[in-house]
């Protein structure tokens, strides 16, 4: 066997061998494109129940506000809470948009960028959650009226003295600067912070993460094999 016919042999044994790491690359990308589909239909199904939800709640307070137009106060407090009720379900239908017209032929790269793309939208979501937080009177008080039939800014006006609406006043007032704060603080570079992560990260948060790092693989394993590819031809 001369040098000639080795060389012959050392390039189809470097064809095969090509050949064999773009079929692991495939299969690779496959696999864990798939595990990505799922963590992301998973999420899928929790944004709908959620969106599902505020739809309910949105037309509970719909109805409830058509049946106490006349009553001020009552009408102001369900309209207040449903437009946060609608910001919310705003938030959570861009998601299950974005979720559900991925196109997962793209490259890695752009698959990521594009689950990524629902991490802000989370946090805006939890923003307006934060904003929500000294509204609490305001779910008592239609809670009340909706499940118990009581009209408790009638009761409160009739019956509460001077001392009880400082109280009601002062809770609300303190509860503010701690609710502005986090919607302020709620931001993407600050998910690294231990109080964000208590704040935002539920189970939606973790599939996403889950399907980045499933493509993360992919995209770590198709670098090596550039660089293993260009190493290669540069010793030739």
């Amino acid at each position: 066997m001369d040098l000639q016919d080795i060389q012959n042999l050392w390039s189809e044994y470097d064809k095969k061998l090509d050949r064999n790491l773009e079929l692991n690359i495939k299969v690779l990308r496959e696999l864990n494109v798939s595990k990505a589909q799922h963590n992301l239909r998973n999420f899928v199904l929790l944004r709908i129940a959620a969106a599902l939800w505020f739809v309910a709640v949105a037309v509970v307070l719909g109805n409830f506000i058509a049946d106490n137009i006349s009553n001020i106060p009552l009408v102001l407090s369900a309209a207040i809470i449903d437009i946060f009720t609608l910001l919310s379900l705003h938030f959570t239908v861009r998601q299950i948009v974005i979720a559900t017209t991925m196109d997962y032929s793209a490259p890695i790269v752009v698959i990521q960028k594009q689950i990524l793309s629902l991490k802000p939208l989370i946090l805006s979501y939890a923003r307006i959650g934060a904003l929500s937080i000294p509204l609490y009177p305001l779910y008592f008080i239609v809670g009340c009226k909706i499940f118990l039939d009581i009209d408790i800014i009638d009761i409160l006006l009739k019956h509460a003295d001077t001392w009880f609406w400082i109280w009601l006043i002062l809770s609300v007032a303190i509860v503010i600067p701690p609710a502005l704060w986090l919607y302020k603080k709620t931001r993407l570079e600050n998910v690294g912070h231990t109080w964000v992560k208590w704040f935002i990260v539920d189970v939606s948060w973790k599939q996403i993460d889950k399907a980045v790092d499933f493509l993360h693989t992919i995209e770590q394993f198709e670098k090596e094999d550039s660089t293993s590819s260009r190493a290669v031809a540069n010793n030739e």
